[in-house]
């Protein structure tokens, strides 16, 4: 279990998920959801494993936009703005962000809570 402090104005050390809950799609491609439960379990939690929560806001994060949803195994996974958050399982390296884009579904928060899609 990672427990993070978000520093900066990006999000850089974790990653969002657009498709978390296909029954809450957003109306737009950076408009934060409204979900109650990440749909990234299994293999996709592997690969994308949660940021578990509760976490605390750094330096150009606003705290009020943390949040936390409860895992379908009971863990505590933070939120930003609605967005269940996620690290690639290859950046292990604070400012690594090699997941950013990958299969158009996962992309970087930013401080104000939207998507950064390239």
């Amino acid at each position: 279990m990672r427990r993070m402090t978000f520093l900066g104005v990006l999000l850089a050390l974790v990653l969002v998920v657009a498709a978390c809950a296909p029954a809450a799609t957003p109306a737009t491609p950076t408009e934060a959801p409204t979900v109650s439960v990440s749909a990234c379990t299994g293999d996709c939690a592997t690969d994308w494993p949660p940021v578990t929560g509760p976490v605390t806001a750094g330096t150009g994060v606003e705290a009020s936009m943390l949040g936390t949803i409860t895992r379908d195994d009971g863990t505590t996974q933070a939120t930003y703005n609605g967005w269940p958050l996620h690290y690639n399982d290859e950046d292990t390296a604070p400012g690594s962000i090699t997941g950013q884009g990958m299969d158009g579904l996962w992309f970087l928060v930013s401080a104000t809570g939207n998507a950064i899609k390239p």
